[in-house]
């Protein structure tokens, strides 16, 4: 199994198991959300803070980096 694929696998079982929880969030959000940060935080970390660097790499654009930046409380 690849690395994406076990994150993937732990992903669902994190999603499931709040759902079970009675979240009441809808699915989709609950794994983006578990999974957003983390990656934007990582791949910043991997290109040293840069920004415009890590939009790129995301394939997002550098506004919507900032604006989900924000979103998590992620201080660059």
């Amino acid at each position: 199994m690849s690395p994406a694929e076990r994150i993937a696998d732990e992903v669902q079982r994190l999603v499931l198991e709040e759902l079970s929880e009675g979240a009441g969030r809808p699915l989709h959000a609950l794994a983006i959300n578990s999974v957003e940060k983390p990656l934007i935080e990582t791949v910043l970390r991997r290109n040293g803070g840069k920004q415009r660097r890590t939009a790129l790499d995301l394939g997002i654009s550098y506004n919507t980096l900032r604006l989900k930046m924000l979103k998590h409380g992620i201080k660059r």
